[in-house]
């Protein structure tokens, strides 16, 4: 399947302001995670893969993948 072929389902959207005093617990999802960076900088650590998200980054995680918002350094 082509990703111009997918026709998702949002389920649920929300804006994070990750910051030096969050903290997130890795988490395993039942459904597909889709991240998108707005502004600032922050990390994934998906599958035991750390991705540094920037501005206009978008990262995927497909359901049963462990992951975990790091906050920024």
């Amino acid at each position: 399947m082509l990703f111009s072929q997918m026709n998702p389902y949002v389920r649920y959207g929300r804006y994070l302001n990750i910051n030096e005093k969050s903290h997130y617990k890795e988490v395993v999802p039942l459904d597909a995670r889709l991240f998108y960076a707005l502004d600032g900088y922050s990390k994934i650590k998906a599958d035991g893969v750390q991705y540094n998200m920037g501005p206009n980054s978008l990262l995927i995680i497909n359901s049963g993948i462990p992951y975990q918002l790091l906050t920024p350094s």
